[in-house]
């Protein structure tokens, strides 16, 4: 009898833990082998199951992971109004997390919204969502009085994940009602769960073979400066440089950059810097320094990269191999004389990680 039961037990959890296989498909596949539902309120945190439930449906499609969502709504649906990319509020709208390198303790994250806002990004460790980081993820958006259909549509050869078949990754959903501000997901998850919540989604895997991009890409600029009132150009050496990015595997990103641009960098914040005793602390915002920075798993108090003044050459890699993180940074700054008095010296900078999960 103890056997028998064992059995049962044994059986229940395997098939409790069983993955979803996504089907490959060049049409809409809406059947119950491929869908996820089952989502339950996590904000406010009592885990009540909804009471018209989301259903989500997923396939492949070459290159792309397909997700259809069918939303059932009411009066409370609020639709809102058309934002520019990653600056989406006061509306309803939908999420996808997908976790192709659990171990590495991050997630792409995508949203979707009535009006086709996008919004997108990449969740951290420490669970705050990066939106410096766009992909090439495209949605169709339609509703009714009665449904709220979406078909999200994210092309898998722009992402990190080890490149051995099958593809057993993890995944996220949600959907966030803004007149109740309440929040379900699918299945349960808390940001206090830490690294755990990186292991915490609906298990997924994806049989067919994805064909990475050959992502190489070279960025030059030049910026020519014009006098209009004495209608004269000049030109500036400092104003010239390249920047190269390129992706040799999915868990591997190398970016070289030549006397970087950093003219599109935001204006620091205002601070009242008067009779400091110390020197004032600003915030890193330039996009070089804070992508991927969260491979090396430091804090700016151990590396303050805005000691960095005016890089000439500056490079970055980070990957991971296995279940380890490993991340290497290197600039050469600029010497900068100003009448006669050493400004900023041509210091080296290198950081190098290594962090076994």
């Amino acid at each position: 009898m103890k056997y028998s039961c064992f059995i049962i037990f044994y059986l229940l959890l395997t098939l409790s833990i069983q993955a979803l296989v996504v089907p490959v498909s060049d049409t809409p596949v809406l059947q119950d082998d491929n869908m996820l539902t089952n989502f339950v309120r996590n904000d406010p945190d009592d885990k009540k199951p909804e009471e018209n439930p989301t259903k989500v449906w997923l396939w492949q499609q070459g290159n792309n992971l397909m997700i259809h969502f069918s939303c059932p709504i009411d009066s409370q649906f609020v639709v809102g109004p058309v934002e520019v990319r990653d600056e989406a509020m006061f509306s309803d709208y939908v999420s996808v997390q997908l976790i192709t390198l659990p171990y590495a303790y991050f997630a792409y994250y995508y949203t979707g919204y009535p009006n086709g806002n996008l919004v997108d990004g990449i969740r951290k460790e420490d669970m705050s969502v990066d939106l410096n980081w766009d992909s090439k993820y495209s949605y169709k958006t339609s509703y009714d009085d009665k449904n709220w259909e979406l078909t999200m549509q994210i092309p898998l050869g722009e992402l990190r994940f080890k490149s051995d078949l099958p593809y057993n990754w993890y995944i996220i959903l949600s959907r966030y009602k803004y007149a109740t501000t309440e929040y379900y997901c699918s299945p349960y998850f808390n940001t206090n769960q830490k690294k755990d919540y990186f292991t915490a989604g609906h298990k997924i895997q994806l049989n067919q073979k994805i064909t990475r991009e050959f992502n190489l890409d070279f960025k030059p600029y030049f910026v020519k400066s014009y006098d209009l009132i004495e209608k004269t150009s000049s030109y500036d050496p400092d104003m010239v440089g390249l920047d190269i990015a390129y992706h040799p595997n999915p868990t591997t990103k190398i970016k070289l950059s030549m006397n970087p641009d950093f003219s599109e960098v935001p204006p620091d914040d205002a601070q009242d810097i008067y009779n400091l005793k110390y020197p004032p602390y600003y915030d890193e915002n330039r996009f070089f320094f804070i992508e991927d920075l969260d491979a090396f798993g430091i804090f700016s108090d151990f590396f303050y990269s805005r000691n960095i003044v005016q890089p000439q050459l500056a490079y970055k890699a980070t990957g991971s191999l296995g279940k380890t993180r490993w991340g290497i940074l290197g600039a050469w700054d600029k010497k900068i004389v100003s009448e006669g008095e050493l400004i900023n010296p041509d210091d080296y900078f290198q950081l190098l990680s290594i962090i076994p999960t």
